[in-house]
């Protein structure tokens, strides 16, 4: 089973735009993902996922090292 990565945000592959979405609520369901993109009207099953950074500028690595003066 896939896991999503969290606070990662879907792109639409041909233009960039994150306006993107599932054509269907049946899709993955049902019927394999079709996603959909309201900017460059992209239609198709392969997306772009980014990873957001959190706020705090956290990343996998742990939390940022600090300056000792």
């Amino acid at each position: 089973m896939k896991r999503k990565p969290s606070g990662a945000i879907k792109l639409c592959p041909r233009c960039g735009s994150p306006d993107i979405h599932l054509s269907s609520s049946l899709d993955v369901w049902l019927t394999p993902e079709q996603y959909v993109c309201e900017k460059c009207g992209y239609k198709g099953p392969i997306v772009l996922e980014v990873d957001v950074e959190g706020e705090e500028g956290e990343d996998e690595s742990g939390p940022p090292e600090r300056s000792v003066r």
